[in-house]
């Protein structure tokens, strides 16, 4: 069907790259931020405090311990997002190609400025299928690809029967223009 190369350029692992961006991402400002604020407190309390040495130890200790909260708190989003993106990347093996249109989009409980479309197909043994793709398109989120390129568009999917999920690889003939460019 399709190697693990060009599975990652389909569009559900470009969107599991791109949360796992933003999730570092987000980690890096708030160290930044924590660090600046440690520095901005030393600065300020150095000057009134005889022993430097106590005030820097005292603001960063506590910059970090902001920095470990942090860490706990994003770290499992990380790695569920790498754990998915892993899982995409092995879907394929038991999984079918159908081509399906974007007509059908529902707002998403837990990403609420994002859509996600139930798609519907007939399985090759004639059984009809109504599956939902993940939230991934937007009108304005940053994270998200754009809802006019795809509302009403023909995609491809593999399907999954064993799972029952859905995975989106692009437009029609996706792979055939990622091969070109």
């Amino acid at each position: 069907m399709y190697n693990e190369e060009e599975l990652k350029q389909c569009l559900e692992c470009r969107w599991r790259k791109r949360q796992v961006k933003f999730h570092l991402g987000l980690l890096a400002f708030l160290v930044a931020l924590s660090m600046l604020f440690a520095l901005i407190v030393f600065v300020v309390e150095a000057t009134k405090y005889e022993d430097i040495g106590v005030v820097a130890a005292i603001s960063f200790l506590t910059a970090l311990g902001f920095d470990g909260v942090v860490l706990c708190v994003l770290l499992p989003f990380i790695i569920y997002e790498l754990h998915e993106y892993k899982k995409i990347l092995r879907f394929s093996s038991h999984a079918v190609l159908y081509k399906v249109f974007l007509n059908q989009p529902n707002v998403s409980f837990n990403y609420r400025s994002c859509v996600y479309y139930t798609v519907s197909f007939n399985t090759e043994d004639r059984k009809h299928i109504s599956a939902n793709t993940r939230p991934m398109w937007s009108s304005y989120a940053f994270l998200s690809f754009p809802l006019d390129e795809y509302n009403n568009k023909e995609v491809e999917i593999l399907y999954n029967q064993i799972e029952d999920k859905v995975i989106v690889l692009g437009l029609k003939n996706w792979h055939k223009e990622k091969i070109k460019n």
